[in-house]
This record gives C-alpha cells, sequence and structure tokens, in this order.
C-alpha cells in the first residue's frame, strides 16, 4: 500500500518534471525565434516597438504585475518598475536579459520591451498614450536597461 503510494507520487513528480522542462524549452524558443525574426528579417525599430504593442494587447492583464510577469513567463526577460511617480505619471522601469540583447550594439535597442511596457500602462491608464525612452541598455554596455516612460499629455 505505502509502496504503490510513493509509486504515484514518483510519477506524478515525474510527469510534472517533463512538464516544467518542456515549458521551459519552450519558452527559451520564444526568445530565440523573435530574436531570430528581428535579426532575419531585419525588423525596423518601429516593426519591433508595433510588435511590442501587439503582445500587449493579447496580453488579459488586470495589473501593472500581471503584464510584467506575462512578458518574463514567455521568456522575453525581466523587466521590474524601480520608481513611480503619480503626480507626473511617470515611470521607470529596469530590464534584464531582454529579448533583443545581442553584445556591442553600442546603442539603445529594446525596442519590442518599449512598444510592450507603453501600451501596457496606456491600457491600465484608460487609454491615454503613454510614450518613453531606453536611456540604458545591457546591448550598448550598460548593466541594466532602463526605460523611462510618461503620460504624453504630461510630457514637457
Amino acid at each position: 500500500m505505502v509502496s504503490e503510494e510513493n509509486d504515484k507520487k514518483g510519477s506524478k513528480r515525474k510527469k510534472i518534471n517533463q512538464i516544467s522542462t518542456k515549458a521551459s524549452i519552450s519558452k527559451e524558443l520564444v526568445s530565440e525565434l523573435l530574436r531570430d525574426l528581428h535579426n532575419v528579417a531585419n525588423l525596423s525599430e518601429r516593426d519591433m516597438y508595433l510588435g511590442g504593442i501587439k503582445l500587449s494587447e493579447r496580453t488579459k492583464a488586470k495589473s501593472l504585475q500581471d503584464y510584467l510577469d506575462t512578458f518574463r513567463s514567455m521568456g522575453f526577460g525581466d523587466i521590474s518598475i524601480i520608481e513611480e511617480n503619480k503626480e507626473q505619471n511617470k515611470w521607470i522601469f529596469q530590464g534584464d536579459q531582454l529579448v533583443e540583447y545581442s553584445e556591442n550594439h553600442g546603442k539603445p535597442k529594446d525596442n519590442y520591451t518599449l512598444g510592450f511596457l507603453c501600451e501596457s500602462l496606456s491600457k491600465i491608464h484608460n487609454g491615454n498614450k503613454v510614450v518613453g525612452v531606453e536611456i540604458e541598455c545591457q546591448s550598448a554596455g550598460d548593466k541594466k536597461c532602463i526605460f523611462v516612460l510618461q503620460n504624453k499629455a504630461e510630457v514637457k
């Protein structure tokens, strides 16, 4: 009886590990696919930005953290909010190991992430247009990627 229960638990654990491994591999492949499309198809910065917007539009999230978690779960990198100024409708995000990373690129290039962040914040804030810029980038040799976003009506 005990042996039978242990066999069931072991079998269940094995199945969970298999599913987890498949999900991890799939997540990495999705990220690599996007990189390949960007490089092989020579997509413009605007194309990548619009692609990020489309991903956000398809995301069924209710909060900013839900959006960030979705981005991470797809293997596109880690994004965290490091500053929020509610009076100015301004946000600063930090990114790490983002999907568009390429060594020694020399300038910020995470347009997919920027489009995703702008659209996600816009959706959370009743459709108000949000604009942003990446001011630091790992592809340019910085330690982390830093994005500054603000409600377009507040930009001076």
